[in-house]
């Protein structure tokens, strides 16, 4: 049957909420924002609903991972129920699928919510009509986490005379950092005829097509230094098929970045320090909301082998520095130390133990490949590597690639003299 769309639909996509989910990476310490990181997926999930009625959306389409994974107790569906209410008594229908993280072999817990509320099935695709709209919703979640099926091949072809949403949980052609699920190609969506695809799973902002909307929002709170940036939600706006305007609408209540901080020629540490005030001060600025901040100093410095051989202190320097100067909201969550030796390297004796080892330190210099090729046959480097944090393994440890073990390598160099020859007398 056909329905007369209406001449302006307005709806909220989001994705990956994760209620409940922790800030991951984030070291507490003494004068830490603790506060603003606590409940951040719950905060801007109630930001969400602030925007939904706000803009008095037609409907809010949530594609996936709701949920970070079963409920610990009862309190994340009271709370989601809660939230649901205000929408509901607004009369602003949810409509969502169960992700890889909430799918419904993992969820053990669950509350009835009123048919306006409405969780769409897991082992074939529904089409959920909002006849006031003229639209209906096609989608279909996760009965289980590894879902490797292109699930979209079984939706059903557009409805004539309606505004068709398809709603899927989904790696497309696949994403450095999600695992493969539901993976599916971008023509295939399009030949389902749909006016919008709201997908999930995917973290980062991404639009796959323009002229048809296939977009991921991202989530809608980062996590960990990965996540960095705004998270939030697609505002789409359409009056009529081909005639889609989207979006984008922060919804992050603590927002997670990097600075730079260029050392190039430094030769006392308050330059070091107040540079980094600098870099921090630029980023809130920008955001203007409390941030998780990793800063990374780069450049040659006659300071690097004291920084390198102590990157705790200066870690804590940098966060005495920030609480003098009265950034409470800022969570400096470590330093990274991309720096050099400057001019006055101590000199390194030629002759002994320490003299061999500086000639096999410059060999591999010399000849990163080998280092690399070195590294990856270590077997207690591998079993530590693999018990390392995900966003480590991902980000931070590239033991196979040669310019990251040259750049480690610059590092471990200037350390070992200052700890030998201090050993020796001579430092």
């Amino acid at each position: 049957m056909e329905q007369p769309t209406p001449p302006m639909i307005r709806f909220l996509h989001a994705a990956d909420i994760h209620l409940d989910s922790c800030q991951r990476g984030l070291e507490p310490y003494e004068g830490a924002p603790i506060d603003s990181v606590f409940q951040a997926t719950r905060k801007a999930f109630v930001r969400l609903v602030d925007l939904a009625l706000a803009e008095k959306v037609d409907f809010v389409a949530i594609a996936g991972d709701l949920y970070d994974g079963d409920w610990h107790d009862w309190n994340s569906g009271l709370f989601l129920a809660r939230e649901l209410a205000r929408l509901h008594d607004s009369q602003i229908p949810v409509v969502w699928i169960a992700g890889n993280h909430d799918a419904a072999n993992k969820m053990t817990k669950s509350l009835r919510l009123p048919e306006r509320i409405r969780m769409l099935r897991c082992d074939s695709p529904e089409s959920f009509e909002l006849p006031d709209v003229g639209v209906v919703i096609h989608g279909q979640g996760f009965g289980q986490q590894a879902v490797t099926d292109d699930l979209s091949l079984r939706y059903p072809a557009a409805r004539k005379g309606w505004f068709n949403v398809g709603l899927l949980h989904t790696s497309a052609t696949g994403r450095e950092g999600h695992e493969p699920y539901a993976p599916c190609k971008t023509q295939g969506l399009l030949s389902r005829g749909y006016d919008y695809w709201a997908l999930g799973h995917v973290h980062t902002r991404e639009v796959l097509c323009e002229e048809t909307p296939i977009i991921f929002p991202g989530n809608t709170q980062g996590r960990h230094f990965r996540e960095i940036g705004p998270r939030g939600c697609m505002l789409v706006e359409a009056e009529g098929p081909g005639k889609v305007r989207c979006s984008f609408r922060p919804l992050d209540v603590f927002r997670w970045d990097l600075a730079e901080v260029d050392v190039e020629g430094f030769q006392d540490f308050d330059a070091f320090l107040d540079s980094t005030l600098v870099a921090v001060e630029k980023l809130r600025s920008l955001h203007q909301m409390p941030l998780a901040i990793r800063l990374r100093a780069i450049g040659s410095t006659d300071l690097c082998d004291r920084l390198v051989s102590d990157p705790l202190r200066w870690t804590n320097e940098i966060r005495v520095k920030l609480k003098f100067a009265g950034y409470e909201d800022v969570w400096l969550e470590r330093i990274l130390l991309n720096v050099h030796p400057g001019s006055r390297l101590q000199s390194v004796p030629k002759d002994g133990p320490i003299g061999e080892l500086f000639r096999i330190l410059e060999d591999y210099q010399k000849n990163p490949e080998a280092l690399a090729e070195c590294v990856r046959g270590w077997r207690e480097v591998q079993e530590l590597s693999r018990k390392l944090p995900a966003d480590l393994q991902t980000s931070d440890l590239l033991l196979g690639n040669p310019d990251w073990l040259l750049a480690r390598l610059a590092h471990v160099k200037p350390l070992l003299i200052r700890r030998l020859l201090h050993r020796e007398g001579r430092a």
